[in-house]
């Protein structure tokens, strides 16, 4: 069982755990290959990480210094069958809560981090950080707000597959596991929303290539991936309230105005650009006569 040790949503001290004596380098390669994975945009600029391995009754205290990307040990390896190393391992613990309280008086830990692997709750749905991936859990009472239809799971699921994520569907929830993970980051002049627009426009080609639409795009479904190339730093992300071209609705979702679906309230793939220029207009972040036409166009659905 692998241990996470948090402080204000900040990861403290981690640990790795093997069930045969022989396991432990394994252990020890585990802490340092998933350090290794912990991107500083959304954990923080970690210089340091609190950890210990355990193979059986064998157990080291380490330290992962992140210039390094190396296990500075803190102890000698401890068998725990012997009272004496059990003495001096709870000690280590004692003496390294000392350290993280004195770094707390010192205010050493940033308000402004994502918690590793502890669910973010959003009211109808989670989001968790994992080291290299991020899952989503929906309400299935969410998911199913535009239609009372189990086509429904299986329209996500190719969805998602198109962004190279995976799904399960469990009671009353539905989960989806993406490689992409990102944080709100709107761009912040012209040259950066051209950028932005680049990204989310290659994002709704391969959707609508495939016959879907997103439904649902506006500031919160967007985010910044730096892992990404520099081309397609920006993810259009939460496809729950996506689906087929030309469904037809009988209720508008929050952001939807009169312009949205076609004269026979239908979405089509322009609805998506409307919305596009809605999003756009709103960002204000573009001046130029090209970039204001684009504007234009998209909102007249062309």
């Amino acid at each position: 069982l692998d241990l996470l040790g948090y402080f204000k949503n900040v990861v403290v001290i981690k640990n790795e755990e093997k069930a045969a004596r022989i396991n432990l380098e394994p252990a020890k390669e585990e802490l340092i290959s998933k350090f290794s994975k912990l991107n500083p945009l959304y954990f923080g600029n970690i210089q340091f990480l609190i950890c210990f391995a355990v193979a059986n009754n064998i157990m080291c205290f380490y330290a992962i210094d992140s210039s390094s990307k190396m296990l500075v040990p803190l102890s000698t390896d401890f068998y725990l069958y012997d009272l004496k190393a059990q003495y001096t391992s709870v000690k280590i613990c004692i003496n390294i809560v000392h350290i993280l309280k004195t770094m707390i008086t010192k205010n050493a830990f940033s308000a402004k981090v994502i918690p590793l692997s502890k669910s973010l709750d959003f009211g109808h749905s989670t989001i968790t950080f994992f080291e290299d991936h991020v899952e989503k859990v929906v309400l299935e009472s969410e998911l199913y707000g535009l239609e009372k239809d189990c086509k429904r799971v299986d329209t996500l699921k190719d969805m998602y597959e198109l962004a190279k994520g995976s799904d399960r569907k469990g009671p009353g929830r539905y989960t989806v596991k993406l490689k992409t993970c990102g944080l709100e980051r709107l761009p912040e002049n012209e040259e950066k929303t051209q950028v932005m627009m680049c990204s989310l426009l290659t994002g709704l080609k391969t959707l609508h290539e495939k016959d879907f639409v997103h439904h649902n795009i506006h500031s919160s479904n967007i985010i910044y991936d730096s892992n990404n190339s520099q081309d397609y730093e920006y993810v259009l992300v939460d496809f729950e309230h996506g689906g087929k071209i030309n469904e037809k609705f009988d209720s508008l979702l929050t952001d939807w105005d009169d312009g949205t679906c076609d004269e026979n309230n239908t979405y089509t793939t322009l609805s998506d650009m409307y919305q596009l220029g809605k999003l756009l207009e709103w960002l204000n972040m573009v001046s130029s006569d090209d970039g204001k036409d684009f504007i234009s166009k998209k909102k007249k659905r062309c």
